[in-house]
C-alpha cells in the first residue's frame, strides 16, 4: 500500500534546494580562493617588478640626472635676466613652466627613465634565458648588453620622432657622442693596455688635431654641417665676422675668384663688408688684387697681421680669465667649501685662458703667414683655403696648455662634433635607422661594460654614465 506524499512545506522545500545547490556552492568557494589567490600573488609581484624597475637606484639617479640638467640651467637664466631687467613680474610664473616641461613626452628626463627602465627590465629576462649557455666574466656583460640594444631599440625611435621635427641635430649630436664614447671605451679597454703611457697622449692629441681641423674646417667652408649652437659658439669664440666667413665660403666655392667676378658687388660678402665698414669696396674686391688684402680679413682693425694675432691673443686672453675665474672660483667656494690649494685653482685658471686664446691665435697666425709667405706655385686662392685648413688642424695643439685630464675631456666633447661633419644631417628615413642603430648599439656597449668594470669608462662623461647606470 503506498504512502501518501507529505506536501514539502516552504522550509523543507528551502533545504532541499540548498542542499543541491551545495555541490555547486563548493566548486564556486573553491575558485574564489583560488582568484584571491592568484591576485595576492599577482599583486606581489608587480609590486616588485615596479621595485625592480622603476625604484631602482640606476633608474632614480638618471630620472633626477637629467631633470636637473633640463631645470637648472633654464631656471638660473631666467632668474638672471628677471634680476638684470628688474623685473619680478612673470618670474613665478616662467619659473614654474621651466619645472613642469621637463616632464613632457618630449623632453629628455622622461626618454632617460624609459631607457633605464625598459633595460632594468630586460636584463632578469636575458639572464635566466642566457644563463645555461653563457658563464664566467662574458655573462654579465653580455645580458647587459642585449638588455641595453632592445631598451634602445623600443625607445630611441619614438623619442628621435618628437625631437627630430624641432631640431634634426638633437638626436643626431647625442648618437655621435655616444659613438664616440663606445669607440673609446673599446679602443681603451683593447688596445691602450698594451701600449705606453706616453704613446696613449700622442694618439689623443692626434684625434684632437684631426678633430679640430674637421670642426674648424667645417665651419669655415660648411656650417650647414655644424648645429647652429655650434657655429655661433665658434663664431663667439673666434671673433669672426660672418661677412668675412662668407666670403672666405664664396671663394672656396667658386663663386668669386682672383680672375672674373660673376657676382655683383651686392653678392660679394667682402665687397659688401668692405663697404659696410666705410672703406672702399674695392678693397674687397679680388679681381682688383693679386692677394686679398689681410686688411680685410683683419675686419679693418690694422695692417699688420703681428698686431692683428697679438690683439686677438690679449682680447681672448682677458676675457677667458674672466670667465674661468668666475667658474673655478664658484666652484672652489661653493662645491669644496675653500678647501683644497688656491695656487691650483689659480693655475687652472690661466691654463684654460691660455688653451682658448692660443686657439684662436695659432689659426690666425697660420691663415696670414701661408698666404702671404709661400712659393709661386699654384694660385692665390690655393694658398688661401691651405692656410685656412692648416690653421684649423694646427690651432688642435693649444690643447697642450691643458693637463692630460683635462684633454681626454675635451678630445670626447670636440671628436663628436667632428664625427657629425662626415654625414649628412638631413631628415630621411634612411638617416633615422642608421643613426638608431648607432644609437643602440653604443649605449648596449656603454652600459655593458658601465655595469662590467666602471673604470674602463675614461672622462667626465664615462664616469657620469657609469655612476647613473650602475
Amino acid at each position: 500500500m503506498k504512502q501518501p506524499k507529505v506536501p514539502l512545506t516552504p522550509y523543507r522545500d528551502l533545504a532541499y534546494r540548498v542542499r543541491q545547490l551545495k555541490p555547486i556552492l563548493n566548486v564556486i568557494k573553491r575558485q574564489l580562493r583560488i582568484i584571491v589567490y592568484i591576485y595576492r600573488i599577482s599583486t606581489k609581484n608587480v609590486i616588485k617588478a615596479i621595485r625592480a624597475i622603476f625604484l631602482q637606484r640606476s633608474t632614480i639617479v638618471v630620472a633626477i640626472f637629467a631633470y636637473l640638467c633640463e631645470v637648472v640651467p633654464n631656471l638660473l637664466k631666467n632668474a638672471t635676466k628677471h634680476l638684470f631687467e628688474l623685473k619680478a613680474k612673470g618670474f613665478l610664473s616662467e619659473a614654474w613652466q621651466i619645472i613642469i616641461a621637463p616632464l613632457q613626452a618630449d623632453r629628455l628626463p622622461i626618454f632617460m627613465i624609459r631607457l633605464v627602465a625598459t633595460l632594468n627590465a630586460m636584463n632578469p629576462i636575458f639572464m635566466k634565458l642566457l644563463y645555461p649557455y653563457v658563464d664566467g666574466e662574458y655573462f654579465l656583460f653580455t645580458t647587459t648588453f642585449l638588455a641595453g640594444l632592445v631598451s634602445s631599440i623600443l625607445n630611441f625611435p619614438r623619442f628621435q620622432e618628437l625631437k627630430i621635427e624641432e631640431d634634426k641635430f638633437y638626436t643626431f649630436d647625442w648618437t655621435c657622442i655616444l659613438v664616440t664614447k663606445a669607440i673609446d671605451t673599446v679602443i681603451s679597454t683593447t688596445v691602450s693596455p698594451h701600449v705606453s703611457a706616453h704613446t696613449n697622449d700622442l694618439i689623443d692629441l692626434l684625434v684632437i688635431l684631426v678633430s679640430t681641423y674637421c670642426v674648424m674646417t667645417a665651419w669655415w667652408f660648411k656650417p650647414d654641417k655644424l648645429s647652429p649652437q655650434m657655429v655661433n659658439w665658434i663664431t663667439k669664440m673666434t671673433r669672426i665676422d660672418p661677412s668675412v666667413q662668407k666670403g672666405v665660403q664664396e671663394l672656396h666655392e667658386g663663386t668669386v675668384s682672383y680672375t672674373t667676378q660673376e657676382a655683383s658687388p651686392e653678392q660679394d660678402s667682402f665687397q659688401s663688408f668692405a663697404a659696410l665698414r666705410g672703406k672702399n669696396s674695392k678693397l674687397g674686391d679680388l679681381t682688383q688684387h693679386e692677394k686679398l688684402p689681410c686688411e680685410v680679413l683683419h675686419e679693418f682693425t690694422t695692417h699688420s697681421c703681428l698686431k692683428h694675432t697679438f690683439d686677438i691673443f690679449v682680447s681672448q686672453f682677458i676675457s677667458s680669465l674672466r670667465f674661468y675665474s668666475y667658474v673655478n672660483l664658484f666652484t672652489f667656494v661653493f662645491f669644496r667649501g675653500f678647501r683644497g690649494n688656491m695656487r691650483k685653482v689659480c693655475l687652472k685658471t690661466i691654463k684654460s685662458s691660455l688653451f682658448v686664446s692660443s686657439l684662436t691665435t695659432i689659426h690666425w697666425g697660420c691663415i696670414c703667414f701661408i698666404r702671404n709667405h709661400h712659393p709661386k706655385w699654384f694660385g692665390q686662392k690655393y694658398w688661401d683655403i691651405l692656410g685656412i685648413k692648416i690653421g684649423s688642424a694646427l690651432a688642435g695643439l693649444s690643447v697642450l696648455f691643458e693637463s692630460a685630464k683635462k684633454r681626454q675631456d675635451l678630445m670626447l666633447f670636440v671628436t663628436p662634433k667632428a664625427l657629425g661633419t662626415f654625414f649628412d644631417a638631413a631628415d630621411s628615413t634612411k638617416r633615422r635607422q642608421l643613426e638608431t642603430a648607432a644609437f643602440s648599439f653604443s649605449f648596449a656597449i656603454l652600459v655593458a661594460f658601465a655595469r662590467l668594470s666602471p673604470a674602463r669608462l675614461r672622462g667626465v662623461v664615462g664616469k657620469g654614465l657609469s655612476y647613473m647606470v650602475m
